[in-house]
């Protein structure tokens, strides 16, 4: 696996609490959580990418895989995997530290199946093609399980109604050995798991945007947006009032440091480093 971008930091907000909508008996409810100084997001790019919110209630709530908040920064945001309350004995109340992931991380839940005719199907197979071939079996997986939405647009210029599919797309960067036909084997592994098999085979990354799934290079200046964090040549920039409510610094009464050394390959260490 190729460079690595990470971000941790505490939610901020101008509003204390977050409206978070589960399901009980089939049917959606909703309930309206304090966003503590405890909560925070963490970003590791093609590992993770979760907001933790951290809170007590007096009455236990089960909220269940699907279960989601929508957050004007960061987007909505889904709870993946089963989690479970502790019973907090001082008060008699709940305590939560409830996970919930990026939409595009629900496709960890998912295998990744061979795609003919809009149709997925085998789930253990093996493709020998470009990293753009494959690539588009990721989209096509993606586009099969969560349906894209279809807006109807009226051109007034023709007179005639567009349909329009906001289905992910999926975009290969001009990087070295893109075009190479390479065999990857997918042996009853999740989409998530695909992606980062075939990062991994052409040396690379794999990243999501509003557009789609864009796979290439994050080195020498992508740009990748989430919400306000930027990675820029694989750095997080981490604002104190804009996208971080504090950082905190700790202190190794043992040893100090004044300088860093980098190893590695030239990949993931910008021409500029000095």
């Amino acid at each position: 696996m190729a460079a690595t971008g990470y971000i941790e930091g505490i939610m901020q907000r101008t509003s204390p609490t977050i409206v978070v909508y589960y399901y009980l008996n089939g049917s959606r409810e909703s309930i309206e959580v304090p966003i503590t100084q405890r909560s925070f997001r963490k970003f590791m790019l093609m590992q993770e990418d979760f907001i933790q919110l951290e809170f007590s209630l007096a009455e236990p709530i089960s909220f269940g895989i699907g279960s989601y908040f929508t957050d004007g920064i960061f987007g909505t945001f889904y709870v993946i995997s089963e989690q479970m309350p502790k019973y907090n004995k001082a008060n008699g109340g709940y305590d939560y530290s409830l996970r919930f992931d990026a939409g595009y991380m629900r496709w960890g839940n998912y295998l990744h199946c061979l795609v003919s005719n809009n149709k997925r199907m085998e789930i253990s197979w093996s493709l020998t093609d470009k990293l753009a071939v494959h690539a588009q079996q990721i989209a096509d997986n993606v586009n099969i399980v969560f349906p894209p939405e279809v807006r109807e647009v009226y051109d007034t210029s023709t007179g005639t109604t567009k349909y329009i599919s906001t289905g992910y797309a999926v975009m290969v960067d001009d990087i070295e050995g893109a075009s190479e036909i390479k065999l990857l084997p997918y042996d009853g592994i999740n989409i998530i798991q695909a992606l980062n098999d075939i990062a991994e085979k052409y040396n690379c990354e794999w990243w999501i945007t509003d557009d789609g799934i864009t796979i290439g290079n994050t080195t020498y200046g992508h740009v990748i947006h989430f919400g306000k964090c930027e990675l820029d040549n694989n750095r997080f920039t981490l604002v104190v009032g804009e996208n971080a409510d504090s950082i905190d610094a700790t202190r190794d009464q043992q040893s100090f440091a004044n300088r860093l050394y980098a190893y590695g390959g030239t990949q993931n260490i910008p021409e500029n480093y000095d």
